[in-house]
């Protein structure tokens, strides 16, 4: 944990903008609109049959890779002491349980579990600082995949603790497949509630730990949206 006491930078010096599929997936893109312009192009030229599987394949995988990055406009709702869902997905766990990380205290902890076909973007659950930022390789003995955590500040001196779980789906991939997590805003950063914030592709876990007094909003088996549905007050 920092001991020093960061110098916050304001929210509109924070980059606001969508996590997009030029900026993770830019070569892949080209390699697959190249690939599909040529193909089109031999198709019309030449009127061989031939060139119909690579233009298909390549446009279906333009169209794949444009949608795993689409970010839905979502409305986030106003007001102090509220904890927004960071992802869409289904609440699978509702704990109290020790987070020794950052609150290094008990903490109340909501998971919500983000499927692969679902908006991979990660947003802010609530407003704050940077002020904490680690990030766990996979251990085949302790943690089987991937996860990225992040402490928030509040004005209030109040702390939120979010970790990021890479999908089980990454481990049938190549190592040098992409990244598995994605989350620009660093230490000192500032955040607001409902900023796109990170990536999960291929969706995964997402745990957000609040102090033990955080009333939950949100019940087991619930399907929440990322920036939309509240899962507390604190």
């Amino acid at each position: 944990m920092m001991t020093s006491t960061p110098q916050t930078r304001e929210l509109s010096q924070i980059p606001q903008d969508p996590i997009t599929a030029l900026d993770q997936a830019g070569g892949v893109l080209g390699v697959l609109a190249a690939l599909g312009a040529l193909s089109l192009a031999g198709l019309l030229r030449g009127r061989h049959l031939a060139w119909l599987a690579p233009a298909t394949a390549s446009l279906a995988g333009l169209a794949g890779v444009l949608w795993l990055f689409r970010s839905p406009q979502r409305r986030t709702p106003a007001g102090d002491g509220l904890a927004i869902a960071p992802c869409d997905g289904e609440i699978v766990a509702i704990a109290e349980v020790p987070e020794p990380h950052f609150l290094q205290a008990p903490a109340c902890q909501i998971t919500i579990r983000l499927r692969a076909n679902q908006v991979q973007i990660i947003r802010a659950p609530l407003p704050g600082t940077i002020w904490y930022r680690r990030y766990l390789p996979a251990r085949p003995t302790s943690q089987p995949d991937d996860a990225l955590i992040i402490g928030i500040r509040q004005r209030d001196n109040g702390r939120a603790l979010l970790r990021l779980s890479a999908s089980p789906l990454w481990r049938r991939l190549p190592s040098d497949a992409g990244r598995r997590i994605t989350f620009p805003p660093d230490l000192e950063n500032a955040i607001q509630a409902g900023q796109v914030a990170g990536h999960l592709p291929l969706g995964g876990q997402v745990d957000l730990y609040l102090a033990r007094t955080a009333r939950v909003a949100v019940t087991l088996g619930q399907q929440v949206s990322g920036g939309e549905t509240i899962l507390a007050r604190l």
